[in-house]
């Protein structure tokens, strides 16, 4: 073998241990970085349910303050009374838009779908099955498709 031969096979030698050693740390920060999006991910995740949960508690508070006014208007003239009274249909459509975002994210799988369960169960069975909310979610005109499917999913097979 000629000392350029030599050369070549110790360079290529190089070269091939070089690779192979890229390959090893590819692998191994590929991982590490899957890992950090999936953590990324999930916080991302419980941000959008804090969110969400904070925008169907305000919308509650809401509804309970301006039904402690309704109820305070027992006496007062009739057109105070439908201020009041049309102020409680507004908080009422804000409590039912927030529960129907909230359906909106579970159907598209943004949020963790046991977890959502578990906490908005009760809250929109009572919602949908509330005589004073039944004509809102009658399932041939209802405006809030997203709350009517996630109740047929989890209540219809029970009837």
């Amino acid at each position: 073998m000629s000392p350029y031969e030599i050369v070549a096979v110790v360079i290529s030698s190089i070269a091939l241990i070089a690779t192979a050693i890229n390959i090893i740390f590819y692998f191994k920060l590929t991982k590490e970085y899957n890992g950090l999006v999936k953590e990324q991910n999930k916080i991302a995740q419980g941000q959008a349910e804090t969110s969400m949960r904070e925008l169907i508690m305000s919308a509650r508070r809401n509804v309970e303050t301006v039904s402690e006014k309704v109820a305070e208007q027992d006496d007062k003239e009739d057109v105070v009374k439908a201020i009041y009274e049309q102020m409680f249909d507004s908080a009422q459509e804000d409590l039912r838009n927030a529960y129907e975002e909230a359906c909106s994210r579970y159907r598209d799988g943004k949020v963790d779908k046991e977890r959502f369960k578990r906490m908005y169960s009760t809250e929109i069975r009572q919602l949908v099955e509330d005589e004073a909310q039944k004509k809102e979610y009658d399932t041939i005109s209802t405006r809030y498709e997203c709350t009517v499917a996630v109740y047929k999913e989890w209540f219809q097979l029970e009837k």
